[in-house]
């Protein structure tokens, strides 16, 4: 704008300065009046980006990096621009400093006193009638039905998936009793007439602070390349025990409540894993043996005379066809004891 050569202007204007600057500053001042002026009562309009207002498609918001002006009333090199930033749609997070968490709709949202939206009420499990009666058991636990039975038929079928936030209370505490008054250390709902993707594992069983947890929809996400056998029995299959290969370490994920958790476990820890997720696919130890069965009551002596030979270095962590006929032999030989058929 090119300078004025009066000393003053006749209208009173700053010397050295055009009298049709400060008339176009003045107009402008005044629309700006009139565009505040068709706002709301809040002193929000339909464009602002003020926090709770909304931000229509197409909107522009101002946002100041810094003060914008040093001490001296001069710019801070640069700093203090403003910047414009196109927002293509409502809802928009704008990211940088000073970022505004913009919502989706109009000047009232956000306003003093909402109250916070209730959390959704429990989702039903979808029991079916048989499930239904046994849930409503009036003893402690539930019984489980021997692989074989026609009450047992769910050992053989894949368990239906729960939706997050399902109310379990009553089949965790029945299933809890179950497990406790079993002495065994896991447990899944097939084993119980309960076809859904629930199981209970018992962290730690071996040694002297174990715990058990629930898990609702587990999946095995990472298996280790490592394997390991070793002995296990089943409550569903009392009379019988085995040696199973199984992968030494895992990542497990599971819903407890409404959060989902990934939990690494290795050693026994994941075989009761590995053995309980097969329940939920219909799938039993026995399916799984290297050898022959045994019976239930040669559990404790093979598996410690597994670990003596361990101990000792004559097997590794995997058997071969040999090195189990012989643990069998050393172990149930000098008793007498014939290994029954069947078992599956």
């Amino acid at each position: 704008m090119p300078r004025c050569r009066k000393r003053r202007a006749a209208d009173g204007s700053r010397p050295g300065r055009c009298s049709r600057r400060t008339r176009r500053t003045t107009s402008g001042r005044s629309a700006s009046r009139r565009r505040r002026s068709r706002s709301c009562s809040r002193g929000c309009s339909a464009g602002s980006t003020r926090e709770g207002g909304a931000v229509g498609r197409g909107a522009k918001m101002r946002q100041r990096t810094d003060g914008g002006r040093d001490g001296a009333g001069r710019r801070a090199g640069g700093l203090g621009r403003r910047r414009f930033l196109r927002l293509a749609g409502r809802g928009v997070m704008v990211a940088g400093a000073g970022a505004l968490a913009l919502p989706a709709l109009g000047c009232g949202a956000g306003a003093a006193g909402a109250g916070a939206a209730e959390p959704p009420p429990p989702v039903r499990p979808p029991w079916t009638p048989a499930e239904r009666a046994r849930l409503e058991s009036p003893g402690p636990g539930l019984p489980i039905p021997p692989h074989g039975s026609s009450e047992a038929a769910l050992l053989r079928r894949r368990s239906r998936e729960l939706e997050a936030g399902a109310d379990l209370a009553t089949l965790e505490r029945l299933m809890r009793a179950t497990l406790a008054e079993s002495g065994g250390v896991g447990l899944a709902a097939p084993q119980v007439g309960i076809g859904v993707r629930a199981i209970l594992v018992t962290l730690g069983a071996r040694s002297d602070a174990p715990r058990t947890i629930w898990c609702v929809n587990p999946r095995i996400e990472r298996r280790s390349d490592e394997l390991q056998d070793d002995l296990e029995g089943c409550l569903s299959i009392p009379e019988l025990c085995g040696l199973v290969r199984r992968q030494r370490a895992l990542t497990v994920v599971y819903l407890d409540g409404p959060d989902e958790v990934s939990l690494d476990v290795e050693g026994f820890d994941a075989r009761i894993f590995q053995h309980e997720i097969d329940h939920l696919d219909g799938a039993l130890y026995t399916d799984r043996l290297l050898g022959p069965p045994a019976p239930k009551d040669a559990l404790r002596p093979l598996r410690e005379e597994l670990g003596r030979r361990r101990a000792a270095g004559t097997v590794g962590d995997v058997l071969d066809p040999e090195q189990v006929a012989e643990l069998w032999a050393a172990v149930l030989a000098p008793t007498g004891e014939t290994a029954p058929g069947g078992g599956s």
